[in-house]
């Protein structure tokens, strides 16, 4: 996976239809993602459209690299709404820094008012140092919670 900056930086615009059609990928995530929010980072954008491109059938993302619920989240609900518009199956997002369980309550909210949480998965990283957190919080009950919705 490569580093990016900005949109302009994608090899390519369009991706192929799990029925073969290649068609324009770029401007419909860009499309579903002024809908719903403003200010996400390009770069950031550009690597889940490309891994995207690379994974229409597997696409988990890492959404806490910059922005997680206004970046990240947002930029992965774009890209997967349209994956799932053309047919593929997006898996989901996955957390592994910060508050846990507000990032996975707000996700979940997230979801839901797009549609996707009937689509898509919440994976969390736990550091074994932030189990008892993570027990106390209650996450578990959230990740269960999602896992009833999932399709994988």
């Amino acid at each position: 996976m490569t580093s990016f900056t900005k949109l302009a930086e994608l090899k390519t615009t369009k991706i192929k239809t799990p029925s073969g059609e290649l068609v324009e990928f770029v401007k419909k995530v860009r499309d579903v993602l002024n809908q719903f929010s403003t200010g996400t980072n390009e770069g950031e954008l550009a690597a889940f459209i490309s891994y995207a491109q690379s994974f229409p059938d597997d696409f988990l993302a890492l959404v806490d690299t910059y922005d997680t619920l206004q970046s990240g989240i947002p930029n992965f609900i774009a890209v997967s709404v349209v994956l799932f518009r053309l047919g593929y199956q997006p898996f989901g997002i996955r957390l592994d820094s910060g508050d846990l369980a507000y990032q996975s309550k707000v996700a979940r909210e997230m979801f839901v008012k797009v549609t996707l949480s009937r689509c898509c998965f919440l994976c969390v990283s736990l550091d074994p140092s932030l189990m008892y957190l993570w027990r106390k919080s209650r996450l578990w009950q959230v990740i269960a919670s999602l896992r009833r919705y999932c399709t994988h």
